[in-house]
């Protein structure tokens, strides 16, 4: 009697192996999605929390009277204690007024997971007689910054409400959000 001859065993993977590319591969995917993101998803991410931190200012403003020394008082209300209008804050502080975000030691909105390095700051500036409040937004590259002023003036609600100051000789540049003024 003849054996029967086995047919030649294929050289592929195994699943062992596949499923460690699949998770190298996720791993990556996962520490470089900032990195690969495009400009226009991050400028719109930066612009949108700026907004929503903006809201929270204003309801901040409504419940305390005046304006917190930093931007940690709208998530803590220990921090609301200092006012720009010298109020202890926390008896009339309501809730939180931003969802969780991280804060730099100085009390301000790290940007980190959409820009690394970037932060956003409660500044006032002159305007005329009166001031303007805004959000400033510091350590942004610059072509995401050519992005935000597109998103900025690309929406009627923002319309003349963003400044994007360009760092020169490659340094990273800044924008302003306005979102209140005063006469």
């Amino acid at each position: 009697m003849a054996q029967q001859e086995q047919p030649p065993r294929g050289r592929g993977f195994t699943l062992l192996e596949v499923l460690a590319v699949v998770a190298v591969l996720g791993i990556l995917g996962a520490i470089g999605w900032r990195y690969f993101s495009t400009d226009r998803t991050r400028a719109t991410a930066l612009v949108t929390r700026a907004n929503e931190t903006a809201k929270g200012l204003v309801q901040f403003k409504q419940d305390v009277s005046c304006y917190p020394v930093t931007l940690q008082a709208l998530y803590d209300r220990a921090q609301a204690q200092s006012t720009r209008c010298g109020l202890d804050g926390r008896a009339a502080w309501r809730e939180p007024y931003i969802p969780r975000v991280t804060f730099t030691a100085g009390g301000n909105v790290s940007l980190a997971d959409l820009v690394p390095g970037a932060e956003m700051a409660l500044a006032v500036v002159a305007a005329g007689a009166g001031q303007q409040w805004v959000l400033r937004v510091t350590g942004v590259p610059n072509e995401v910054l050519g992005r935000v002023a597109e998103t900025c003036t690309g929406g009627a609600t923002l319309a003349g409400r963003c400044t994007v100051s360009i760092g020169s000789g490659g340094a990273l540049g800044q924008f302003d959000l306005l979102f209140d003024e005063t006469t």
